[in-house]
């Protein structure tokens, strides 16, 4: 009888220390949690919580004091920076509050260049085109980001990290710049390609109305795990609460 497939990532007893001086803030405390393939994970907490920390690690932006962190069947915490660097081209996306586009350059230009080294620029283009168009930039895909909405600049951003097939997108407060019409409009964007591709997504949010499109709450504060129970009690009133303020409350 073959065994069930590994979760997609594994954090195993993980602390984070950072060093400041003479003194030590332990951002994250033993941590230990998975998701599966196919999930789509909220990650909640007040700021400075360690939902940033969190994310960092997973992606290999970050390495844990102790503690072992797998993604895609692979240990990530002891890779080299060149395996750690051709590991995220592989297999992540990366979305963030901030899209980080560069100012001289159009939207499909911007979606193309952070795979350059890896395949050719007339490749990157046709499929930049494709992933631009289906953000709903068809016919904004040569404007260069000063031209652009702050929600069209997200929509930029998120076809960038679309653009290898990545098997885990990890969003960082990927609306907090945004008002609440273009982040619902957001949201639909990734429900419907996580539909589509079935990537598994990590998302680090604290608004009810990001957290409530999870599968799954996880639940962070002072860089330690809420207890299970806590985080599907939180998913709940969550969901209540996101369905309240899309379609009101009831009350005549």
């Amino acid at each position: 009888m073959s065994e069930p497939p590994a979760p997609l990532i594994q954090v195993i007893r993980v602390t984070r220390v950072f060093k400041s001086g003479d003194s030590s803030v332990e951002a994250l405390c033993d941590i230990t949690f998975s998701v599966e393939s196919g999930e789509a994970i909220a990650l909640m907490g007040p700021s400075g919580s360690g939902k940033t920390s969190l994310l960092n690690l997973i992606a290999g932006l970050d390495r844990p004091t102790s503690g072992e962190v797998w993604v895609c069947g692979q240990r990530i915490d002891n890779l080299g920076e060149s395996a750690l660097t051709a590991f995220r081209a592989k297999a992540l996306g990366l979305v963030f509050q901030e899209p980080y586009l560069l100012p001289g350059l159009t939207a499909l230009e911007n979606v193309a260049i952070a795979r350059l080294p890896w395949e050719a620029r007339r490749e990157l283009e046709s499929k930049g085109r494709e992933l631009l168009a289906s953000v709903g930039l068809k016919d904004r895909m040569h404007h260069p980001p000063g031209r652009l909405s702050a929600g069209e600049r997200q929509r930029v951003g998120l076809a960038r990290a679309l653009l290898g097939s990545p098997t885990l997108l990890i969003a960082d407060e990927p609306t907090g710049n945004l008002d609440a019409s273009t982040t619902h409009e957001i949201l639909e964007l990734l429900q419907g390609i996580r539909q589509k591709t079935g990537v598994t997504l990590v998302i680090a949010t604290h608004d009810a109305a990001v957290a409530a499109v999870a599968d799954r709450i996880i639940t962070l504060a002072g860089g330690r795990l809420e207890p299970p129970g806590r985080d599907q009690a939180r998913a709940a009133g969550l969901l209540r609460t996101s369905q309240q303020t899309s379609h009101g409350d009831g009350a005549d």
